[in-house]
């Protein structure tokens, strides 16, 4: 079955680390301010996504965007570690 996982056939370790970039804007003033966080992947985790966060600065707002994005990224390599574990032996 065709999948848009990235990660889908990487053989990745449970323990690869997610590596991921930031950008940060200013979306509403205040305290807690609002924030639009950018966060992309490194390969073979290649993805980009945009979250909306409030917080009191742009360097909380870029942590919790990039956390937001390994804990994503780490559901996605486990998921897919599970899927190889159910897949039928080859030969058999």
């Amino acid at each position: 079955m065709p999948t848009n996982n990235p990660v889908s056939g990487k053989n990745l370790l449970k323990n690869e680390r997610i590596l991921a970039s930031a950008t940060v804007e200013q979306v509403r003033q205040g305290i807690p301010a609002l924030w639009e966080v950018t966060v992309w992947g490194q390969p073979p985790f290649e993805y980009r996504r945009v979250y909306t966060l409030k917080a009191n600065t742009d360097n909380m707002a870029a942590r919790e965007g990039i956390d937001l994005f390994v804990e994503e990224m780490e559901a996605l390599r486990d998921s897919d570690e599970e899927d190889e574990d159910d897949a039928p032996d080859a030969g058999t």
